[in-house]
C-alpha cells in the first residue's frame, strides 16, 4: 500500500497503454485528470513498468500484467493505491470535507451511536467530529471490496462496531460478510482500507 501526495508523483516519464490514454483523454477536468495520472504513475511505481490497469463490468480497476487485486482512492491532495492477493477496498477523505447534509443517506442512527464511544484519551486524532469522514471511508472502502454495482451505502453495508484502541472498523456487508477495515490519520486525512 502507498499513500503519496498527488503533486509528489512524477508523470512526466508515464507511458500510458492505448486503452489508458483513450481513458485518460477523456478526462476534461484537470483536477481528475491529475488524480488519474497520478495514481498509473504510481501503480507502475510500485509494480513496475510492464504493469498496467483496466476496468471491469463494474468500473472497478483490475490489474494486467501482475497477479493479485488493487484499489485506488484519492482526495484533491493525495492518492492511494492498495495491492492485495486477494479482493481489497481503500478509501481516503479529507477531514475538513462536510458530511452535515449528506451524512443521512449513508449512516443510520445505529452507526452514529458508534461516534459516542470515541475518547481523545484512546485515540486523540479520532473525534465526532472525524467520525462522519471515518464512516464514510469505512463504506466506500467496504463498497470497492464488494466488487458489485448498486449497493446502497446506508442499507447494504453497515458499521457494526468501533474499535479505537486497534484502529479498526467491524462492518457488515449485505447483513452476511464480516468485513474488518483499519484506519488512520495522515495529513488531515482519514485512510481506511480492508483487512
Amino acid at each position: 500500500m502507498a499513500v503519496v501526495p498527488i503533486d509528489g508523483i512524477d508523470i512526466s516519464r508515464l507511458t500510458l497503454t492505448p486503452a489508458e490514454q483513450a481513458h485518460g483523454d477523456a478526462i476534461t477536468h484537470p483536477g481528475r485528470r491529475a488524480e488519474w495520472l497520478a495514481w498509473h504513475a504510481l501503480l507502475r511505481r510500485m509494480l513496475g513498468e510492464g504493469v498496467s490497469a483496466d476496468y471491469d463490468a463494474s468500473g472497478a480497476p483490475v490489474l494486467i500484467g501482475a497477479p493479485g487485486c488493487i484499489s485506488v482512492a484519492h482526495s484533491r491532495r493525495l492518492v492511494a493505491l492498495y495491492h492485495r492477493a486477494e479482493r481489497c477496498g481503500i478509501d481516503i477523505e479529507a477531514l475538513s470535507r462536510d458530511f452535515s447534509r449528506t451524512a443521512d443517506r449513508f449512516l443510520s442512527p445505529a452507526e452514529r451511536s458508534l461516534a459516542r464511544q470515541l475518547s481523545p484519551s484512546i485515540s486523540p486524532s479520532l473525534s465526532s467530529d472525524s467520525f462522519p469522514a471515518l464512516a464514510w471511508c469505512a463504506k466506500e472502502a467496504v463498497y470497492k471490496y464488494a466488487g458489485r454495482p448498486g449497493l446502497d451505502l446506508l442499507r447494504d453495508i453497515r458499521l457494526a462496531r468501533l474499535d479505537p484502541a486497534e484502529q479498526n472498523i467491524h462492518a457488515v456487508l449485505l447483513e452476511k460478510e464480516a468485513v474488518t477495515l483499519r484506519y488512520s490519520f495522515i495529513k488531515d486525512h482519514c485512510l481506511v482500507y480492508t483487512v
